[in-house]
């Protein structure tokens, strides 16, 4: 798995914590990336994921947590689908201690009353953009191909249906 720097995604992982008076998150303990692959438990596809690091990593880094999101989030067209995962996965930070808190229901029962769309849905509307660009990426590879083939075809007819030796078209055997 290869990961980048997502410093949109910080930004407005920032106006989260403001917005939502999270004070007791520090952004600058925070690392926010991106992964270049889905991340999945089970079945279920996931939108974003809240990791505390590890001793070593926090003093090589100086960062606590680090927020993944994969390819899924940029699917998101509406700002409110991402800030409601960003919100979800901040409140695995907390309030004080170390490493994260396991979904506390009646938080995230808070989120879902707040944004006017459920995550499950988010997710249906993910697999059938997924759906669509593997079909658009599919025809895209078959066109490329047909485009090879009648070029071949073309440079044949040009030459006569001879074939270059020695960088010379010539008919004899």
């Amino acid at each position: 798995m290869e990961f980048t720097k997502a410093e949109d995604i910080k930004k407005m992982v920032g106006k989260v914590i403001k917005e939502e008076r999270m004070e007791y998150i520090n952004l600058n303990d925070i690392e926010v990336v991106r992964v270049d692959k889905d991340i999945k438990i089970g079945d279920h596809l996931v939108l974003g994921r809240c990791i505390a690091l590890g001793e070593l990593t926090k003093f090589l880094s100086g960062m606590i947590y680090c927020l993944q999101f994969p390819p899924a989030f940029d699917l998101l067209e509406n700002e409110d689908d991402k800030t409601m995962i960003i919100h979800h996965e901040l409140l695995h930070i907390p309030l004080e201690g170390k490493g994260v808190v396991n979904h506390d229901i009646e938080e995230f029962k808070k989120i879902f009353e707040k944004y006017p769309r459920k995550i499950y849905s988010l997710v249906e509307d993910i697999e059938r953009k997924r759906i669509t660009i593997k079909e658009i990426e599919k025809k895209e590879k078959q066109l490329k191909k047909l485009k090879e083939e009648n070029k071949d075809k073309e440079s044949e007819e040009e030459n006569g249906g001879e074939i270059e030796v020695g960088g010379e078209a010539d008919g004899s055997s």
